[in-house]
């Protein structure tokens, strides 16, 4: 069995009995994010400053695009 699977098992039997459907599934979900940002914090991991700092001057020279246009 892969290591997925188990992991998958062991957070599905930590679940209250009573659980819905809906709920087990959120958690997985929320599993999944909380594990991907962990992983993103590792060296070499997420995105750099330069990188952010350049994205959000692209956002906000397409929002003044945008907003130009409207006017």
């Amino acid at each position: 069995m892969s290591q997925a699977k188990r992991e998958l098992i062991r957070l599905i039997k930590q679940q209250p009995a009573a659980s819905t459907m809906e709920e087990v599934v959120g958690e997985l979900a929320a599993y999944r994010v909380v594990k991907q940002s962990l992983q993103n914090m590792k060296p070499g991991g997420g995105v750099s400053r330069d990188e952010v700092a350049r994205r959000i001057r692209e956002w906000f020279a397409e929002a003044q695009g945008q907003s130009q246009q409207e006017a």
